[in-house]
């Protein structure tokens, strides 16, 4: 995701953050891409302006997560993302700063 992507009044949520602007957003989830190796995409279901993306995330060290994002969008950029996942693996460096 660039930041273009993202629409002035972006707004992020899920179980640990709580209306994440898109500063907030790039400063607390962005750095996360240095510690993942892949996503695997592996369900897009959509309508009109909404969508369900569920992908799974691969760390350097095997261990991986799944996500599930709600995203909304609005002229072409993503208005709302609500993100669910489960317990986020512990033994992956780098990985506390989203504590």
């Amino acid at each position: 995701m660039i930041k273009s992507d993202l629409s002035d009044g972006f707004t992020f949520r899920s179980p640990d953050d709580d209306q994440l602007d898109k500063d907030g957003y790039k400063k607390k989830c962005w750095p996360g891409a240095c510690i993942i190796d892949r996503y695997d995409l592996l369900t897009i279901i959509e309508s009109d302006d909404e969508a369900f993306v569920r992908y799974l995330a691969d760390f350097h060290n095997g261990a991986s997560f799944r996500v599930t994002e709600y995203r909304k969008f609005q002229d072409g950029q993503i208005k709302e993302i609500d993100g669910y996942w489960g317990v986020l693996p512990r033994n992956v460096e780098g990985m506390e700063r989203f504590r």
